[in-house]
């Protein structure tokens, strides 16, 4: 066998070995994404519930990069959009109201409070290899600078176990793993957004934050 032959051969062994779900491109949705989010009442109403239909579409820009765009069922323009750059390390924020509760990193984007639906997790790495990740996220409000320290992590769930707390529905199946995904403050241990994926999605199925739970329509 000659050399060419053997190197072809050794690149698709190393290649069949990579689990089929890494392949996937998070957060780089081809089409339109629909999700249907319950945003929690204000004080004087805890209890209400207002329901929104997000469309959620991605634009590739010049430099590969993508551009997200969140926008409300019956208006036309976005209430946010989000970049992420093509090597899958960089986050901006494009377009929205950017107050002093934006958590944003070159891998992460939290948006604490926000009706929209974006926050972005660092899947790839996650995905990678199954091993938390830390951050050290700096926040301006005028003259004071806030660090928040976020550790995100990734555990294995069952089908059983997503249907039973109401991450998906009761009919929903899937042949590829399902994932949790979760943001936590280092100091206080609470949950600031996690979200569940399948390994095989371009988009997560289900996200909760402190004042949010959103659905991707299927």
């Amino acid at each position: 066998m000659n050399k060419q032959l053997t190197c072809a051969c050794l690149w698709l062994m190393i290649f069949c070995l990579i689990p089929a779900g890494s392949q996937a491109v998070f957060y780089q949705p081809g089409e339109t994404v629909y999700v249907r989010s319950e945003i929690s009442g204000d004080i004087e109403n805890p209890n209400k519930k207002n329901t929104i239909l997000w469309m959620i579409s991605s634009q590739k820009n010049h430099d590969g990069s993508i551009t997200l765009s969140y926008v409300m069922d019956g208006q036309t323009q976005p209430i946010c959009q989000v970049r992420i750059a093509g090597s899958a390390s960089g986050i901006q924020w494009e377009a929205g109201p950017k107050g002093p509760d934006l958590m944003l990193g070159d891998e992460i984007l939290i948006a604490v409070g926000f009706p929209a639906p974006c926050d972005v997790l660092p899947l790839a790495r996650l995905m990678a290899d199954k091993t938390p990740l830390s951050y050290e996220i700096r926040r301006t409000a005028g003259s004071r600078t806030r660090v928040d320290e976020v550790q995100v992590d990734i555990q294995a769930i069952g089908l059983e176990e997503a249907v039973k707390n109401k991450w998906v529905s009761r009919d929903f199946t899937s042949d590829a793993p399902l994932w949790l995904v979760r943001a936590l403050n280092k100091k206080t241990n609470a949950v600031l957004v996690q979200q569940v994926w399948s390994e095989s999605g371009i988009w997560w199925l289900y996200e909760e934050t402190l004042n949010r739970r959103s659905w991707q329509v299927r």
